[in-house]
């Protein structure tokens, strides 16, 4: 797997100049647990980047049914699709946690992007790793079963977030506050389902399941069995330690 550091933040590679007037045109706001930033339909008038805590980026059908797109951490930007179409929002973003963004309005971010040509360089790398990313997701649902599929999230989300623990004989990884409902959202699967497959993989001894998080036992293992079942390299966005190419 390919590591990518700032995978979701276009803001991370910009200039110092180019910084500063993103800033100067940026004010702080903050939402608590459970309340919605925008929803599906709103009007895309602003451009976020965290500052703490976590977003949820999803969608749900009439029935209710959810599928969430990503988690967004300290760093990362959404809501910036909207600032360049003038589209109305196709998606929810929700705050997971209690969290502070920093907000931009379209019409400065728009003057910025035209003082300022390398904010343009930065968005567009920044859209081709996510297209690369939202490619890799939509193979798996179409090439996979949902026991890889499953195997493939996981190791996911171990890369990118996992808490490196020592219990027993050799190091593990833990995932916490991920529920089987949560895991059912991002691979296309009731909770019943996610449930199966999961005491399938710890049957196998690549996971231990704990209330309200896994433990990854032997990542190694997992990574040598499920990540290769595309004929491509999965990217995966970095945070704090986890830096650099993962065969």
């Amino acid at each position: 797997m390919l590591a990518i550091p700032h995978m979701h933040n276009w803001y991370q590679g910009l200039s110092e100049v180019a910084k500063a007037a993103v800033d100067d045109k940026s004010f702080t706001c903050s939402y608590r647990q459970g309340e919605n930033i925008y929803s599906y339909g709103d009007a895309a008038n602003l451009g976020y980047r965290v500052l703490s805590g976590k977003v949820k980026i999803g969608n749900r059908n009439q029935d209710g049914r959810e599928v969430i797109h990503a988690t967004l951490m300290e760093g990362d930007c959404f809501g910036d699709i909207g600032l360049i179409t003038g589209y109305p929002r196709f998606n929810y973003a929700i705050a997971a946690t209690p969290v502070t963004l920093n907000a931009i309005r379209r019409d400065d971010f728009m003057r910025i992007m035209d003082l300022h040509p390398e904010v343009s360089r930065q968005l567009n790398v920044f859209f081709c790793h996510r297209a690369q990313h939202m490619f890799t997701i939509l193979e798996g649902m179409q090439l996979l079963s949902l026991y890889e599929r499953l195997a493939n999230t996981i190791i996911r989300l171990t890369l990118s977030l996992g808490e490196l623990k020592t219990e027993g004989d050799k190091p593990c990884y833990s995932l916490g506050d991920l529920s089987q409902e949560m895991l059912g959202q991002m691979v296309g699967a009731t909770r019943q389902s996610v449930g199966r497959e999961l005491k399938k993989l710890e049957s196998e001894g690549y996971i231990e399941i704990r209330y309200g998080r896994l433990l990854v036992r032997d990542l190694e293992a997992m990574k040598a069995r499920f990540v290769h079942l595309i004929s491509h390299t999965p990217t995966f966005a970095t945070y704090k330690s986890n830096q650099g190419e993962v065969a």
